[in-house]
């Protein structure tokens, strides 16, 4: 019996030591905050992208998923309180698996815009961002930024972040 115990105790070391999430010491998944903003501003309406880069052989999920995966999504506040919003995501990669499951995702670096509405003024803003990424094994993870009000967003989109903007297809409410 003790031997048997011995057994179980290695086991449970070895499958903690061997954890996928745990064995890799970054994150496969990177999320930044892309505006042109450089002040939130009550009244008026702007896009936030959110660009995800993902390490090669890793995917995250479309808002609507497919048979597997959990959608990607984002929550917008102002002092805590949830602010409403419109998501703008590029078209799906749709991929089936083993036993014939379909999902629809993206891999690589994706950009999504976000646009809030009914912002109030002198006050901050809150995007987070929550997904699962895939690859053998799936970590769940999310991405909290912030943008300050009267003060300077942390990047500006790119011609080709813009470029993007244009080709994505009609606005989504979330």
């Amino acid at each position: 019996m003790i031997h048997f115990e011995r057994c179980v105790q290695t086991l449970i070391f070895l499958m903690l030591l061997l954890d996928p999430a745990s064995a890799s010491e970054k994150d496969p998944v990177r999320a930044e905050l892309l505006s042109s903003m450089e002040r939130v501003t009550q009244g008026e309406s702007f896009s936030a992208g959110i660009r995800i880069e993902m390490e090669a052989g890793w995917h995250t999920y479309w808002l609507n998923p497919g048979d597997s995966g959990l959608p990607t999504s984002f929550e917008v506040t102002q002092s805590g309180q949830p602010i409403d919003h419109r998501v703008r995501m590029p078209t799906p990669k749709r991929s089936v698996s083993a036993g014939s499951i379909v999902s629809y995702g993206f891999e690589g670096s994706t950009l999504f815009f976000v646009e809030p509405t009914g912002l109030q003024a002198q006050q901050g803003l809150e995007l987070e961002a929550t997904w699962l990424a895939c690859s053998e094994a799936c970590v769940k993870g999310s991405k909290k930024v912030t943008m300050a009000a009267f003060s300077k967003a942390q990047a500006t989109p790119t011609a080709s972040d813009l470029k993007a903007w244009n080709q994505l297809p009609g606005l989504r409410p979330t």
